[in-house]
């Protein structure tokens, strides 16, 4: 039946006819979306960039608009950085199935939505690694994310695996560790465990998932070892560990952490290589590296083991004892030394921490035993020794220590002190010339297998005794040096720095007038002139407050004709009585001193008028060869008697010539008034003026000039004093022969008083027909820089005047020196130029 309804619906489809047929007006079609892609999201996870344990529990989820997620795909890549100037992720390179499907290789399809992952490390000792989880969902019509979620972090390791080593003794295991010794010929089972700390919340189950190699609870992917020295393997350029593979795809062997938990050594040549030979005394290098779960290994310097082969034998070196072994047949007591020269030459004994006389020759005693657990392939025993010191001392120049050795000497055996059981007691001898330095003495005892004690004896004493100052004595050039400190009786007996003749000062005295009535050429406290030098000048640099009795060579200076007079300092000294040396030699008992003369009116040392070096600071010495054999007051400014060891040293002394003749107003109206170079032509003084008049005139330039020269060229008139320091070294420049200590390679002596001053000298070649090693110089030092002083450094004092008697009248007073000019107004200003 036909209805209204179906009138419409009929009339509908035809207009909708009509409008396909004929056409309607043009329009944009719209896209169709067939399918949207899924999002992934992870969650439960480390914060983004944080650090992170490397076992944890992760979890992710996808939507899916239009369907649902099917399952997922994951990967794990190394986390690289983004470049700040791209949009483009980087990360899509290394993992992104959308846009390129070949990354699909690395990744892990699962429909799980979390799991508990192991985040290896894989970087060999490394403890943390830089990583990124990428998860990708997969919709229900296999389209994937385009945008990977994706979380990068740190994974962090707690340690790294340790592995413990033991040997097999009797069945029982005992701990063996770096450096332990097995026997000479002794077999040895070794065996390692391994552990690592990062097992931290994992259940039993799960751990004995991951750990694949027994024991399945330890956490360790199995052990590598190697041992270097048995193959050529370059490390740097091959896979040299073991166990090995064989890998068929490339016709290679390769290594892989395998269940090795033992090596075993036969140690007794019943085989080639290291397992089966007789192994060599010495040390064998091992090297064991293990893998754990988190990926981490064993640290590059923790996986060498050193397996030492052969015991060392032990050694003690006498300290004020006797060899201990009757058959020995020796009875002395070591150490000792040697004394060569001298009253007081000869042995003597010595301890530890004991000082010995430099140029002694030292002798130790050092015992040893082989160990009787090691095998013993000769029937006698071969046990030989060695020996070396270590030197030191500070240097003189800045205070620094200066350390030098020598090397070990060969192995030597004495056949008679030499026992046929190894644990008996052998005994051997070390001997070398001592200098100033302090010496700790090495033996060591070496067992026919070659193998020294690895702890040596050591015995440590002082060499070289400081000297010190007898007497320093002033006088003219009649003065004979006190014998009371010279000679062998004296050099042995007498004190030092002798109050009774360093306290009391000496005065001197200088008569200008022959004609005084205490004249007396022969008086040793009255100084004369040498013959020919009783005039010449003193130069004057007033302005700088430079003074020289010696022509300068160059400047602005005042020539002051001066008067010259002379006097003499002994300068007494000895060293120990053991290195003093015989008469004929007493010369070398002080090799050099520092001095430095000092008057009250020079306080800065403006003129050093003593021989040598006149500086306390400084070295005094000459060359010895010059050394006149009988010397003589008249000529030798600088000596050293030869008989006693006695240094003579001349000194001048310079007065204005005018001031000695006239006194001191012509000698002030004398350089006021005369021009350059002789005075400094002033102004008149104006004679009979006001004391104001009197000083203006004073302060003229000019005048203040001629006032500092008139303190310079008479401040040796003034309280003086000689400050002294023994030195019992010196220099090569002043002692050629005898001023360098030779040591040797092997602590070899060629010449036990021989020092001179040229590296090599004592080298001795070896000799085919006799020692095959000759003897070697290690190094040579110039004694200088370590040179002992007296009175740990401190100055002895004498103090001495010189007095100047101007007229024949004896009841006219002695000049003194420092005072101002006749008519001079004295004002602080003054005081203060007359001390400058």
């Amino acid at each position: 039946m036909w209805s209204p309804r179906h009138a419409l619906v009929i009339l509908f489809l035809g207009v909708m006819a009509v409008s396909l047929l004929f056409g309607c007006r043009a329009f944009e079609p719209e896209t169709i979306i067939v399918n949207r892609p899924p999002e992934t999201y992870i969650i439960g996870s480390p914060a983004e960039t944080s650090g992170a344990y490397f076992h944890f529990h992760v979890y992710w989820y996808g939507t899916d608009e239009d369907g649902f997620v099917d399952r997922y795909v994951w990967a794990l890549t190394d986390t690289s950085v983004q470049d700040v100037e791209s949009d483009d992720d980087e990360e899509d390179q290394r993992f992104n199935p959308f846009s390129n499907a070949l990354t699909l290789e690395i990744g892990t399809y699962t429909t799980r939505t979390d799991t508990v992952f192991d985040f290896q490390i894989g970087q060999g000792a490394n403890l943390s690694y830089d990583m990124t989880l990428h998860v990708v969902a997969i919709d229900d019509r296999n389209d994937f994310d385009r945008t990977p979620a994706r979380l990068h972090f740190f994974s962090n390791a707690l340690g790294n695996p340790e592995v413990d080593f033991y040997r097999l003794v009797d069945g029982e295991e005992q701990p063996f560790a770096d450096f332990d010794t097995v026997a000479f010929g002794e077999p040895l089972l070794l065996r390692w465990r391994g552990s690592t700390p990062n097992l931290q919340a994992y259940d039993p189950e799960l751990l004995a998932e991951r750990d694949t190699v027994a024991p399945f609870d330890d956490g360790l992917l199995g052990f590598k070892w190697r041992i270097p020295e048995e193959s050529d393997c370059d490390d740097s350029q091959e896979d040299c560990w073991n166990p090995r593979a064989f890998d068929e795809a490339t016709g290679d062997s390769f290594s892989f952490f395998g269940d090795v938990t033992e090596l075993t050594f036969l140690n007794d040549g019943s085989g080639d290589g290291v397992f089966g030979r007789k192994l060599d005394a010495g040390v064998i290098q091992l090297l064991v590296n293990t893998l754990d779960v988190a990926g981490v290994q064993v640290p590059v310097n923790d996986r060498l083991m050193h397996i030492k082969v052969n015991y060392e034998p032990d050694t003690y070196i006498l300290d004020g004892e006797t060899d201990p072994v009757p058959a020995h047949n020796d009875p002395l007591v070591y150490p000792r030394y040697y004394v060569f020269h001298g009253p007081e030459s000869g042995w003597y004994e010595f301890a530890e921490g004991d000082t010995v006389p430099d140029r002694a020759y030292v002798l130790f005693k050092a015992m040893g035993r082989d160990d009787g657990r090691d095998e013993i392939e000769n029937e006698i025993n071969q046990l030989t020794f060695q020996g070396r010191f270590l030197a030191g001392q500070f240097l003189r120049g800045d205070g620094a220590y200066f350390p030098f050795e020598s090397t070990f000497s060969d192995r030597h055996l004495t056949r008679e002190w030499t026992a046929d059981d190894p644990t008996d007691l052998s005994a051997d001898t070390l001997g070398f010339q001592v200098g100033p330095f302090d010496y700790d003495v090495v033996m060591r005892a070496v067992d026919e297998q070659g193998s020294p004690d690895g702890t040596p004896d050591t015995l440590s004493f002082v060499g070289n005794y400081p000297p010190c100052v007898q007497c320093v004595e002033v006088g003219s050039l009649e003065l004979e040096a006190a014998t009371e400190y010279g000679g062998e009786a004296g050099i042995v007996a007498d004190n030092c720095y002798d109050q009774s003749c360093l306290d009391a000062p000496t005065e001197l005295r200088i008569y200008a007038n022959q004609a005084h009535p205490d004249y007396d050429p022969g008086d040793p406290t009255q100084l004369g002139t040498r013959v020919g030098s009783s005039s010449g000048f003193i130069w004057v640099n007033a302005s700088s407050g430079s003074i020289t009795l010696e022509e300068p060579f160059s400047g602005e200076w005042t020539q002051v004709f001066a008067s010259q007079f002379f006097y003499v300092v002994y300068l007494h000294g000895k060293d120990h009585p053991q290195e003093y040396w015989a008469p004929g030699f007493a010369h070398r008992r002080i090799k050099a001193w520092r001095y430095q003369i000092d008057y009250e009116g020079d306080p800065t040392n403006a003129l050093a008028d003593g021989v040598g070096r006149d500086n306390i600071n400084l070295l005094t010495g000459f060359n010895i060869f010059e050394n006149p054999s009988d010397p003589n007051l008249q000529v030798d400014d600088l000596f050293i008697d030869e008989d006693t060891g006695v240094w003579g040293m001349v000194i001048k002394v310079s007065l204005p010539q005018l001031l000695v003749q006239q006194g001191p107003q012509a000698y002030w109206d004398f350089i006021t008034a005369s021009p350059p170079p002789f005075g400094f032509q002033c102004p008149p003084f104006p004679a009979g003026g006001t004391d104001e008049e009197i000083l203006a005139w004073q302060q003229e330039q000019s005048v203040q000039r001629a006032y500092r020269a008139w303190q310079l060229t008479t401040m040796q008139l003034t309280p003086a004093q000689i400050s002294v320091i023994a030195i019992d070294q010196s220099t090569c420049d002043f002692r050629f022969a005898s001023n360098t200590y030779h040591y040797y390679d092997g602590t070899r002596v060629p010449d036990p008083n021989g020092r001179r001053c040229e590296a090599g000298y004592y080298n001795v070649p070896p000799d085919p027909d006799g020692d095959p090693t000759g003897i070697i110089e290690r190094g040579a030092l110039d004694l200088e820089e370590f040179a002992a002083y007296s009175n740990d450094r401190e100055p002895v004092v004498k103090n001495f005047s010189i007095e100047a008697y101007l007229t024949a009248d004896p009841a006219d007073p002695p000049f003194v020196g420092g005072v101002d000019p006749p008519n001079w107004i004295s004002t602080d200003k003054d005081r203060r130029l007359s001390a400058r």
